[in-house]
């Protein structure tokens, strides 16, 4: 018998910070790109890394995240992932002022999977700074029962447009998770995410996979603006082994948009997918 879990929808949530430089840094340094100027547009995704509170140690469950029932709905026993989202950026975010998100529990799904019985939870997210929506959002949770990882996939053979490797270390996983305060333990903490959890080693964050993508489209194609990411995982991308991120490029016609089908692949197995829309600057 499903739980009911009806009373959780419309749970909102808001936190108010201010994009600070030094954090910006310490971000810059987790992705080891160039930092951005003070008073300067924060990059497409780093909002990720602001508004994200501790839970006290009492409040919080053996893998690391806090213990739901609050602002979430009571999902205790479960293993907690970031499915997916859809990311519109409609004025850049300033750095070194402040910022206000406003979250809001939008829907509570329950499917059965391969792996068994399955809650999605979608949070929407607005990211407000000066009176003004900069960030909309929907963020994809989904917690399954405690069963072996899905590690095997779709065989990936597009080269695209343009492509990156990236080498996931412990390092930058343990950077990103300080920047993120995301204190789940299959990212940092080898024998709970291969004994707990089932992984053959550290996992890989979704969103350090997202931010990767679309940074590596920006890179490959800076005479265009990133208006939204629309993205989903498909399997875990696991820490210590090569992988590339990529996708297609059509230059965007005068006073249109265009979109980009983008990736993820480890090992020729797409773990990652999304779209980019985008115009001309």
């Amino acid at each position: 018998m499903k739980e009911d879990f009806s009373s959780w929808v419309g749970n909102t949530s808001s936190v108010t910070q201010i994009l600070d430089s030094v954090h910006v840094h310490k971000i810059a340094r987790a992705l080891d790109v160039d930092v951005p100027e003070e008073e300067g547009a924060l990059p497409y995704l780093w909002h990720w890394c602001f508004f994200n509170e501790m839970a006290p140690y009492a409040n919080t469950r053996k893998d690391g995240h806090e213990i739901t029932g609050g602002f979430l709905p009571p999902l205790e026993g479960t293993n907690r992932m970031w499915a997916g989202g859809d990311v519109e950026f409609l004025k850049p975010l300033i750095v070194g002022k402040e910022a206000t998100r406003k979250s809001r529990v939008s829907d509570i799904k329950f499917k059965e999977g391969t792996t068994g019985k399955l809650t999605f939870v979608s949070v929407e997210h607005e990211v407000v700074q000066d009176g003004e929506v900069a960030v909309r959002e929907l963020q994809n949770i989904v917690y399954r029962e405690p069963t072996p990882p899905k590690l095997y996939g779709k065989e990936h053979t597009g080269k695209g447009a343009w492509s990156t490797e990236i080498l996931p270390t412990p390092t930058m996983l343990f950077r990103y998770s300080a920047v993120t305060a995301n204190s789940h333990r299959i990212h940092y903490d080898v024998p709970y995410a291969t004994k707990e959890e089932g992984y053959p080693d550290l996992v890989v964050h979704g969103p350090l996979t997202a931010t990767f993508v679309v940074q590596g489209f920006e890179q490959a194609h800076p005479e265009v603006r990133v208006t939204r990411y629309k993205y989903r995982g498909v399997r875990p991308i696991i820490c210590n082994i090569p992988y590339r991120v990529g996708g297609d490029f059509d230059l965007p016609t005068e006073g249109c948009s265009a979109t980009s089908v983008c990736w993820a692949e480890q090992d020729g197995i797409l773990a990652h997918e999304g779209m980019i829309t985008y115009e001309s600057r």
